[in-house]
């Protein structure tokens, strides 16, 4: 019996016997999929991975450029901000703006990058979420630095987006235990 060679298909496991797909994961290999799983073969014993939809990239790309404005506003507000910020009494809120950036961008990289769509949630709640950052942090930072007081109520529409993301988590929890 000839070894199975993943590049072909071509063996135990040929693809005339068995029409499953091949998916390249490397350079050099190929690993079967069969109804939505990844067979792949050390030893003698298969590890079986299930392919799942993940969320699409746009979120982890969010996640990324949220988390970059982030830190490099929290370094900007720490050093070279520090003194115009005391005087205007607003590094408290500066420290508030970025915390939650960085919160909700490191969960919209948990939702980016992971395997689940929570039920076709993942979107609204990236949606939800970047609005909550743009609206609330935004808001918040510009305030610090003498925005215009007009922005004051734009910043409770970005906690009620915050709070709208999370709910949605919440009940995507609730319908996948029900499930």
């Amino acid at each position: 019996m000839a070894p199975l060679n993943f590049s072909t298909g071509e063996g135990r496991l040929s693809p005339l016997i068995y029409p499953w797909h091949y998916v390249d994961v490397s350079s050099r290999l190929s690993f079967p999929v069969i109804n939505g799983c990844l067979f792949v073969f050390m030893g003698i014993v298969p590890k079986i991975i299930p392919f799942m939809n993940p969320a699409p990239p746009w979120i982890s790309i969010s996640a990324g450029i949220l988390g970059f404005v982030g830190v490099a506003l929290g370094a900007f507000g720490a050093h070279a901000l520090k003194e115009t910020l005391i005087a205007r009494s607003s590094l408290e809120v500066w420290h508030t703006a970025v915390l939650y950036n960085l919160v909700h961008s490191a969960a919209l990289l948990a939702i980016g990058r992971s395997n689940f769509d929570l039920h076709g949630f993942a979107r609204w709640v990236a949606r939800l979420w970047i609005a909550g950052v743009i609206f609330f942090s935004g808001s918040l930072y510009w305030l610090s630095l003498g925005g215009p007081k007009f922005l004051g109520p734009v910043t409770p529409l970005g906690g009620l987006a915050f709070l709208a993301g999370w709910l949605l988590v919440t009940w995507d929890a609730i319908k996948s235990k029900k499930a």
